[in-house]
């Protein structure tokens, strides 16, 4: 396999051309080690990107990233794997937002049940096993009575929300 340098590319360029082949003037890359992207790791918990980027560059500096955007793209990857670990995604439509909270019915507690029908608005059931025992203790007092209510009123956001509330006689 023959390595051409190329002045302006034109049109496509395979893949396995580098950047210094595509930019004679460019300085060579060179990766960061693995013990300064742990240490940039632990220090984006706490600190933004541009910050840790100097505390490391100031500490080291032959072994500090090329630049603030390595520092970026770290903040970014660690993000990217919290989203999924935790099953969060991001929302852009209400189609996406009905299948997020179709999806938390099978890891959350608190979310119990998902009812989706053709021309209807989805309803989610949300409680916790906590706040069914208290209801039953409310309600089923027979000493003092519970007066037990629901609220359609109440809007959420995009959504309409139907709260539970009691109240003691």
């Amino acid at each position: 396999m023959q390595q051409v340098r190329c002045g302006v590319l034109r049109g496509t360029c395979s893949r396995w051309l580098s950047w210094e082949f595509q930019n004679p003037s460019a300085p060579p890359y060179i990766r960061t080690p693995a013990a300064t992207m742990e240490e940039i790791a632990d220090k984006l918990q706490h600190d933004g990107a541009s910050q840790v980027y100097s505390n490391v560059r100031d500490k080291d500096i032959a072994d500090a990233p090329c630049n603030v955007r390595v520092v970026e793209n770290k903040k970014a990857s660690q993000a990217r794997s919290a989203r999924q670990v935790t099953g969060a995604r991001t929302c852009h439509n209400l189609a996406d937002e009905v299948q997020s909270v179709i999806n938390m019915a099978y890891t959350d507690n608190f979310v119990r049940q998902v009812v989706a029908t053709a021309g209807k608005v989805p309803s989610v059931i949300l409680y916790t096993d906590r706040q069914i025992d208290k209801l039953k203790g409310f309600c089923m007092d027979r000493k003092d009575g519970s007066v037990l209510g629901f609220d359609k009123t109440c809007n959420l956001g995009s959504m309409y929300v139907t709260i539970r509330y009691d109240r003691r006689v």
